[in-house]
């Protein structure tokens, strides 16, 4: 614990020294694809200064969720879309309709007779896809977790997706969709929010 609390402290000492130099963080001024992209190199700097995990699931439940489906959501897409993954799993705990924890939104699923997700009918499909959910890319899980901790911790690029609640891969075309007002493409994924209401 002690020594999860060190990388912590660490982590945000470099986090303070790279991106709030300003006195205005990003948080908030509106959150755009160009403000995540100009920070890309930065954040880059960053992670590559951390020599293990920040957390762990024991010492950080939450921050470890939101970190795990940002790595497996979009660990091989745009920093932006990672950012983008992330908010739309923040956005669904704020909203009407979900679990009130990061946990339980992530972990969302069609249970079987004996309380067990049952495959491939989880909100974020790796979830139940029978593979193992440990991370394996360290350089990603790293940045992953970084993400997660300050946007969760900062706010930080909160914003991005504009209230949005669900997105799929940009080769996909999921009925669904229809029923959603489209909000952006980021990345390898299009973004969606519920419709607004005729006035």
């Amino acid at each position: 614990m002690k020594k999860q609390l060190i990388i912590i402290a660490a982590f945000l000492a470099i986090a303070q020294v790279f991106i709030f130099t300003d006195d205005v963080q990003v948080a908030e001024q509106e959150v755009t694809v160009q403000t995540v992209s100009a920070q890309q190199e930065q954040i880059a700097d960053i992670t590559s200064k951390i020599d293990s995990q920040i957390f762990t699931a024991k010492t950080n439940p939450q921050e470890w969720c939101l970190a795990l489906n940002i790595y497996h959501e979009a660990r091989g897409s745009t920093m932006v879309d990672q950012v983008a993954v992330a908010d739309v799993t923040l956005n669904r705990v704020e909203a009407k309709g979900y679990p009130s924890t990061i946990c339980g939104v992530v972990k969302q699923a069609h249970l079987d007779k004996y309380g067990k997700p049952q495959k491939n009918k989880c909100q974020f499909s790796w979830y139940c896809d029978d593979h193992t959910d440990l991370p394996r890319d360290r350089k990603a899980w790293i940045n992953a977790q970084y993400l997660a901790y300050t946007m969760i911790h900062q706010n930080y690029f909160r914003g991005l997706t504009k209230g949005s609640t669900h997105y799929h891969a940009h080769y996909v075309k999921p009925r669904w969709r229809k029923s959603f007002d489209e909000v952006a493409q980021i990345g390898a994924h299009i973004y969606y929010k519920p419709k607004t209401n005729a006035i």
